[in-house]
């Protein structure tokens, strides 16, 4: 039997990886490893982790100090800094903000596809202290300084599909985040055109489910909006906007993680793909389920 550790939901089947009610994943003592199920193990899929956690907000951070450490390599110490910068010394001029965007643009690209594993945790924090629309303005920056080389882009094309998952912690609105999600397709897209994949190669499939998991989850938030009506979606977002955790927010990471290593699975059996599959519209429900069943 494993207890969920957010609802508490017991369940007897030890082989399930998430919780069936709220689509967190178990956590317990044993391994990730141990925590897979046997067909995922088999598959070599492991369950995604959630979205990083941002270090520490010092204080007297300064715009100087954010910069050199974004030169440094080290992207989220210099988005603490420049959240701090902002929280004691207000709104950053218009030449300062552009000079924030282009720097942590330039601090992705200088590291993205290297091989190793880079934390951007700090984004969210640091795009509801700026009153640009800082999440979307990195977003493009990546997009027109990505190389032409088909294994970097597709490496911005996943840091880019990053930045659109953090919507979900920055607009407490899913219309809002529609908006960004609906951007998506084109974006990477045209990223596809200017590098030019060889079709079949894993650059080429990655851009692929990052396109497809943006239309897949735009699919159902946008029923869900039109089903919830105009009058509802406002009380959920005034009542989202007043939360310090939002619940959803992981399993939309998980979900998208999810949904990459269904995609990627090879030679599997009908019955397997089924399941893999049916997995995959737990999460959604999951998702569904915990941002609009609330009591308002």
């Amino acid at each position: 039997m494993k207890i969920c550790p957010k609802c508490g939901q017991a369940t007897a089947d030890d082989s399930d990886e998430f919780c069936t009610k709220c689509g967190a994943y178990y956590t317990d003592k044993q391994s990730v490893k141990q925590n897979a199920s046997p067909m995922a193990a088999a598959l070599g899929m492991m369950p995604p982790q959630a979205k990083p956690k941002a270090v520490p907000v010092p204080e007297g951070g300064t715009l100087k100090a954010g910069i050199d450490d974004m030169e440094a390599g080290n992207f989220p110490e210099g988005l603490a800094q420049w959240t701090s910068y902002v929280r004691e010394n207000g709104q950053p001029s218009e030449d300062d903000y552009g000079l924030m965007v282009s720097t942590a643009a330039a601090c992705i690209l200088a590291s993205s596809g290297d091989g190793q594993l880079h934390s951007r945790a700090g984004v969210s924090e640091f795009a509801m202290e700026v009153e640009g629309e800082f999440i979307q303005d990195l977003m493009t920056a990546l997009i027109e300084g990505s190389s032409e080389d088909p294994v970097k882009a597709a490496s911005v094309s996943s840091e880019y599909m990053y930045l659109a998952l953090e919507s979900f912690s920055i607009y407490p609105d899913l219309r809002d985040v529609l908006d960004v999600l609906g951007r998506v397709p084109a974006d990477i897209g045209g990223l596809m055109e200017r590098c030019s994949p060889e079709a079949g190669t894993k650059p080429e499939a990655e851009m692929n489910i990052h396109i497809a998991f943006s239309k897949m989850i735009s699919e159902a938030i946008r029923d869900a909006v039109v089903a919830a009506g105009n009058e509802r979606m406002d009380a959920l977002a005034d009542h989202w906007s007043t939360k310090a955790n939002l619940p959803y927010v992981n399993i939309v990471f998980n979900l998208s993680g999810l949904f990459a290593q269904v995609s990627m699975a090879k030679n599997v059996g009908k019955l397997t793909a089924k399941l893999l599959n049916k997995g995959i519209s737990m999460q959604l429900e999951a998702f569904k389920n915990s941002y609009f069943n609330v009591k308002l």
